[in-house]
């Protein structure tokens, strides 16, 4: 069986590692697009970034995971958690990240 990734806490490390996520993001901007849509995708970005850092640390580590990839089933094993209880933390942060990517907080 193969090992699965360990979820860790923040670190100042991790600002830096997000200084970098949120540089990948508005990057993926098509180049073709307007400086309008540019600073909009740059600001989308920053807005779910600040969502995700908001986040109680174990939302945060089981969006981290959902978004690299794990089934609900693996996230579970990782964080020693029910599948349930990995359902429901992603259902909630999910709701919390579309309510501050719509602007509200």
């Amino acid at each position: 069986m193969t090992p699965l990734p360990t979820a860790t806490a923040e670190s100042d490390a991790g600002d830096h590692s997000q200084h970098h996520e949120l540089e990948a993001a508005a990057d993926v901007v098509d180049a073709a697009a307007g400086p309008e849509r540019r600073v909009a995708s740059r600001q989308d970005a920053e807005r779910l970034l600040e969502g995700l850092r908001s986040l109680p640390l174990v939302s945060r580590q089981v969006m981290s995971l959902s978004l690299e990839g794990l089934a609900q089933r693996e996230i579970a094993e990782v964080l020693g958690a029910g599948e349930s209880n990995v359902a429901v933390r992603l259902h909630r942060a999910r709701a919390h990240l579309r309510k501050v990517l719509e602007g509200g907080t």
